[in-house]
């Protein structure tokens, strides 16, 4: 008999992990994962819910909204492992998540599934979900990447992330920086876009930052791009991810965005990177031009569908 109740991390997560790792490109490390579950970060709301199979955990969804996204919009995952497809777990799933929305305010349901997946869109479609947007998955193969030996305009100076002190100043320059570059992105304008603790958090909060090459652009002592690089998996740099790249808008069009994913390219391929995996919006044409050129090509990736309760 299928039952649902809350999460409980050190006895869910490892399967947790295992079902999202069937259709998601970036995996999940349990070892690391758990302690992250177990964290609700200031301003958020989250709830956790995992489908058993007598004992075995078969499903499980995460339905979560950070502090800097429009308050009645909550993003959705919902997942059910292959094996037990079919059978009317997601619907159970669905329904005991939607028991939930009224005392948390959401009133649209935003999740995000695979294009590889169309039996995914296909469940949220039949439920009422509609597409809102796509995110492009590009991969670039750095055997076969032409360093263009690009470098920044005259008055603009690289700033590697090791130069940056933690202070309150530079918490907030970075923070005004990233909000400003984030702002006009598509699914920011239709999500909401994070918060400013939370940006701060992310970047220099020991516990929770999570980059290894982070660059940025300096102008007249203030930042104007920025970019970063890490690991697609713990402890090996098979895979890169370009998990940031924004410029200002007042700085767009001088070859900055190019000169930082050049430079991150090289030196990720430097550290043993066979290939390095972007994401942008399907609207988003310069970035994605700016990927072609450096020699990314596009795949199957996300699709964010949307429900208004």
């Amino acid at each position: 008999m299928l039952t649902i109740r809350e999460t409980i991390p050190d006895l869910d997560c490892a399967r947790i992990c295992a079902i999202q790792n069937q259709f998601d490109p970036e995996p999940l490390v349990a070892e690391s994962y758990v302690e992250k579950m177990k964290v609700v970060p200031d301003g958020w709301h989250a709830l956790r819910l995992t489908a058993l199979l007598d004992s075995e955990v078969v499903g499980y969804s995460y339905l979560r909204r950070n502090s800097g996204m429009h308050r009645d919009v909550f993003l959705l995952t919902l997942a059910v492992d292959d094996a037990h497809q079919g059978r009317g777990y997601g619907d159970v799933l669905l329904n005991a998540v939607l028991e939930h929305t009224p005392k948390l305010g959401a009133a649209k349901l935003v999740p995000m599934v695979r294009e590889t997946h169309p039996w995914a869109e296909k469940f949220f479609r039949d439920r009422g979900f509609g597409l809102m947007l796509s995110l492009r998955e590009s991969l670039l193969d750095l055997d076969c990447f032409e360093d263009a030996g690009l470098v920044l305009p005259t008055g603009y100076r690289l700033v590697r992330w090791s130069e940056v002190q933690d202070s309150e100043d530079n918490r907030k320059k970075f923070a005004d920086a990233f909000m400003a570059m984030d702002a006009d992105e598509p699914g920011t304008q239709l999500l909401g876009g994070m918060d400013r603790v939370s940006v701060e958090r992310d970047a220099f909060d020991p516990d929770v930052c999570d980059f290894d090459l982070l660059y940025l652009v300096e102008h007249n002592s203030e930042w104007v791009a920025h970019h970063q690089v890490r690991k697609n998996e713990p402890g090996s740099w098979e895979t890169a991810n370009i998990t940031f790249t924004g410029t200002v808008p007042n700085y767009r069009r001088r070859g900055l965005a190019r000169a930082l994913k050049d430079i991150g390219a090289r030196e990720a391929k430097a550290r043993g990177a066979k290939r390095i995996l972007t994401h942008n919006d399907s609207s988003n044409a310069a970035m994605l031009a700016i990927n072609r050129k450096q020699g990314y090509v596009e795949e199957p990736g996300w699709l964010l569908m949307v429900r208004e309760l």
